[in-house]
Formats: structure tokens, C-alpha cells, sequence
């Protein structure tokens, strides 16, 4: 929000990045879990990877968008290449 009341803030590559949101307490409920299984069975999950999800994916700039306008600003037009 402070980026783009700057006029500093720019979409990254084409903007149609998409980007699952999870709210807090699924996040934390998500670690707990991981933690139980990982002390009753190390070895079962041990060094894998996780992702947590909502399972409700978003394009990035929709999401941003919705952030800026409870502010009352637009979504930038501006972008930078992803390189």
C-alpha cells in the first residue's frame, strides 16, 4: 500500500501471476499438524516440503487490486520484466 501510494509500485512480468492466500489460523493449524505427525513419525515427513493452501488460487494483481481499493487507489499500470 505505501508502494503504490509512492507511485512506486509495479506489476511483475505480465501480471498474470497467480498466488493462493491462506488465512492465519489455517496456516497455524497446518504447522501444528505437520508438528504432530513429524513427533509421532519423524521419518514419515521428515525433510519433505509442504505447502499450505486454502485451495483458492488468485491472480495476484486481483488480490492487490482488492487491497488498494479498501484504500481507495487503483492497481498500478506500470510493470517491470520478471528478469
Amino acid at each position: 500500500v505505501d508502494r503504490a501510494r509512492r507511485g512506486r509500485l509495479r506489476i511483475v512480468g505480465d501480471g498474470h501471476n497467480v498466488i493462493d492466500t491462506v488465512h492465519v489460523e489455517y496456516a497455524a493449524q497446518a504447522h501444528l499438524r505437520a508438528l504432530k505427525v513429524l513427533l509421532d513419525n519423524p521419518k514419515s515427513i521428515n525433510g519433505k516440503p509442504f505447502f499450505i493452501t486454502d485451495g483458492q488460487p488468485i491472480g495476484c494483481w486481483d488480490w492487490i487490486d482488492l487491497i488498494l481499493k479498501q484504500f481507495g487507489m487503483k492497481k498500478p499500470t506500470k510493470s517491470i520484466s520478471v528478469a
